[in-house]
């Protein structure tokens, strides 16, 4: 991936598996890398609507990229991109949320027409074109169990055939009816 930062500030798209309310959901949230991390956590900062942190990330606060995964056959469906936020305060921000939405869109569309339209099975295509989109350089997922306790990293940054093999292993598990390592 090319880019990868915003207003001097390395982006990553974390992505990890929600299994809330009895539905498998793969979802993405844009992260930012402190430059002076405290001891005791890996670095990684979300953005917010709130006073901290760089106000030019701010548009990013609550952006969820996000898919479905059938519970039978463990296809990927629903692509999105959205925002959760709990509640719009001022204009300001929903002025933003609508700009980056627009963005995304208008980004997806060109690269529908150029590229060719993704099918279900491409989430990992869906997050880079996402990625590209936005200037994330990074995309991070949940090390499994063995790989955390080896290099004591809960996450890792991924390419896309990563990504690829990532999505295709919880697809896996999920047909093969197993509870995937790291399901919260």
């Amino acid at each position: 991936m090319s880019g990868g930062k915003v207003a001097g500030r390395r982006l990553a798209l974390l992505l990890d598996l929600d299994t809330s309310h009895g539905v498998y959901r793969l979802t993405g949230e844009v992260l930012y890398r402190d430059p002076e991390p405290d001891d005791g956590y890996d670095g990684w900062l979300r953005p917010s609507w709130e006073r901290y942190g760089p106000e030019s990330l701010r548009r990013f606060a609550d952006l969820i990229v996000t898919a479905y995964l059938d519970r039978s056959g463990g296809r990927s469906y629903g692509y999105r991109v959205e925002f959760r936020p709990h509640h719009i305060e001022h204009v300001t921000q929903a002025s933003e949320i609508a700009a980056t939405l627009r963005k995304v869109n208008a980004g997806l569309a060109r690269m529908d027409r150029e590229d060719g339209y993704l099918t279900d099975e491409q989430f990992h295509a869906f997050v880079l074109r996402v990625c590209k989109i936005l200037r994330v350089g990074e995309v991070l997922v949940r090390n499994s169990e063995r790989a955390r306790m080896a290099s004591g990293e809960r996450y890792r940054t991924v390419d896309g055939s990563g990504l690829q093999a990532w999505v295709w292993h919880i697809t896996g598990e999920i047909k093969a009816g197993r509870t995937p390592v790291g399901a919260r």
